[in-house]
């Protein structure tokens, strides 16, 4: 149904199918190799598993939630994989705002490429300037220069 869902809509290029199990990914690919994985890779066992599959890299993307330690995402990025990590958890503990402001930066300096989070407006305003002037992902990079913090939604942290 979801497969037929996709194809009917020719979505292939605007949908991330979620993968909590390498033979999930398999199935989908073997019928449609045009679509993209969320591949659930929280340990080298599970990157193994997937490896195994022959889906190619190219067609996932690696959410490793909460990695312990960078061995993984290393391994990830020499096969070329972009690495999620989900920022939520770990985040919300930190009650100061300045520390929770840095340490964004320093996910994607210890390697992770994408952040999954609740707080956008806080992650974006810190990671603008990370962003390169030029990158093959350039068209995944959208910026609303006139979002302001004034203009942030009720409860948000930034103002």
């Amino acid at each position: 149904m979801l497969l037929k869902t996709i194809e009917k809509l020719k979505a292939e290029d605007h949908i991330l199918i979620s993968s909590y199990a390498p033979e999930e990914a398999k199935f989908y690919y073997e019928r449609n190799p045009k679509l993209m994985f969320e591949a659930f890779i929280k340990t080298e066992q599970a990157m193994r598993g997937y490896e195994a599959t022959g889906v190619p890299w190219k067609n996932i993307l690696a959410y490793l939630s909460q990695p312990k330690g960078k061995a993984l995402v290393d391994a990830l990025h020499a096969r070329q994989v972009m690495c999620i990590v989900y920022t939520t958890p770990a985040f919300e503990k930190i009650n100061d705002e300045q520390e929770r402001l840095r340490a964004y930066p320093q996910l994607i300096w210890d390697g992770a490429d994408i952040l999954l989070s609740d707080h956008i407006f806080e992650v974006e305003f810190t990671l603008r300037p990370l962003r390169p002037a030029k990158s093959a992902k350039q068209r995944f990079f959208k910026t609303v220069h006139s979002l302001q913090f004034k203009d942030a939604p009720p409860g948000s942290s930034r103002k």
